[in-house]
């Protein structure tokens, strides 16, 4: 997987890795809302890594919204698509310091170890993604999958924030020194 590590000055998530991504804005402008963001993807991926798809490279495998009490609020659909042999990702410098081609596991460890920081999306995203062999396969499943809309929800627990993303079993992230990591049971 391919990972940027947003500059440390910028007010949301300075300092964690993440995918390639961001807002739709003007250029983006189409009727279907679905293509504005695969619209904004595409130029996204190229403004951050320099990397040039199509938006039929992509494939949709996740919707993330992000919890009611947060004051910055995100409507962020994930995409996979296999990186064209002929290009290299690279980071920006300015909104990303550095990149990272790493194996999803590891990402999830290195992160464990606190050695990077994942908002808990990415985090989730790349636990998904260690269960696959190699890329392909993660293509091959995210073409299956029947995208659904994930909002965790935010509370404060014992003085801790907790995010809690739905699922069975549910999966708690709590905040601590600006790093999310998994809430302990406690919590």
């Amino acid at each position: 997987m391919f990972l940027l590590r947003r500059h440390d000055e910028i007010a949301f998530m300075g300092g964690a890795h993440v995918f390639p991504g961001g807002r739709v804005d003007e250029a983006d402008r189409h009727d279907d809302p679905a293509m504005r963001h695969r619209l904004a993807a595409v130029r996204e991926l190229h403004e951050e890594a320099g990397v040039t798809l199509g938006v039929g490279d992509l494939t949709p495998f996740a919707h993330w919204v992000t919890p009611v009490a947060e004051m910055k609020r995100f409507d962020t659909w994930f995409y996979v698509a296999l990186a064209p042999d002929d290009q290299e990702a690279l980071h920006d410098g300015s909104e990303h310091t550095e990149s990272l081609w790493v194996d999803p596991a590891e990402a999830v460890e290195m992160a464990r170890r606190g050695e990077i920081a994942l908002p808990p999306p990415t985090w989730m995203t790349l636990q998904r993604m260690a269960t696959f062999a190699r890329p392909a396969d993660v293509l091959a499943w995210a073409r299956t999958v029947n995208v659904v809309r994930i909002q965790p929800s935010l509370q404060e627990r014992h003085g801790a924030r907790v995010v809690t993303v739905p699922g069975d079993p549910p999966v708690a992230f709590v905040l601590e020194n600006g790093r999310w990591r998994e809430a302990p049971e406690e919590l």
